[in-house]
């Protein structure tokens, strides 16, 4: 594929994205296609990439606020006035996604038991993200999109299914599993983004290296003081208790 988009900055707007697939199945080859008990078995193997430019058509283009007055001279006239309030990255580009997927097909007895199961490995570079506006700049709540994280995700997915056949009816029963792990593995400037602001300076997700994105950032608990002797104790062994706890609150881990 070769994608442009008039959403990135014209040195940007052009990206190829190739993809690739190889499938070989088994069960038609001359030493399985006697077999009463396999009727499908298929290896798969596949890379692709793929771009991403669902943003908007202004993401970087700055735009010009009016209506900001200011006040000049010693006769302290009103001037109309104008200027730049948003943050923009004028070098936006693709979101990049590439991900290998490693599969088998299978059925046995007339496809009356088949499934399948894949292996993928899903990276994303240059994830388009708001990003915080740092506080430096005096807008600690602003937030502006850029290529901001690379991103991986791996996994497993299996599914099973089993089709009966009479001569009233026909159903069909399947079951699928999956396992996705995912990680961010780059932030560019390395400082994380936080989120989930509670008004009182502190935060409920941390998106940072290492770690799955939006991760929940609170404090750790230990449990609930169920009984009043219980808090007593606590208190007593010297560990940390907020102030005003009571029965019914949290047991907070001393970090």
């Amino acid at each position: 594929r070769l994608d442009g988009s008039s959403r990135f900055p014209k040195g940007n707007r052009w990206a190829v994205f190739p993809s690739v697939g190889l499938a070989w199945r088994l069960s038609q080859e001359p030493f399985m296609r006697k077999s009463n008990v396999i009727s499908d078995f298929k290896l798969r193997a596949s890379w692709g990439m793929l771009g991403n430019d669902n943003i908007g058509s202004d993401a970087f283009l700055y735009t010009i606020t009016s209506g900001l007055n200011y006040v000049q001279g010693s006769d302290q006239y009103i001037i109309p006035g104008a200027t730049v309030t948003d943050v923009k990255d004028p070098d936006l580009n693709w979101e990049k996604t590439s991900e290998w997927d490693f599969g088998i097909d299978f059925g046995f007895f007339s496809q009356s038991l088949w499934g399948s199961i894949d292996y993928y490995i899903k990276k994303t570079s240059d994830a388009l993200i708001y990003a915080p506006v740092d506080a430096v700049f005096g807008d600690p709540d602003g937030a502006y999109l850029t290529n901001k994280a690379d991103i991986r995700n791996r996994g497993v997915e299996f599914t099973i299914g089993y089709k009966a056949t009479s001569s009233r009816s026909t159903y069909n029963v399947s079951y699928n599993l999956n396992y996705n792990d995912n990680q961010i593995t780059a932030i560019k400037g390395g400082l994380p983004i936080v989120s989930g602001y509670l008004g009182n300076g502190q935060v409920t997700t941390r998106t940072q290296e290492g770690l799955p994105v939006g991760t929940f950032w609170v404090y750790e608990t230990d449990g609930i003081f169920r009984t009043q002797e219980e808090l007593d104790a606590w208190k007593a062994a010297g560990k940390p208790v907020r102030e005003g706890t009571r029965v019914g609150d949290m047991r907070y881990v001393d970090r």
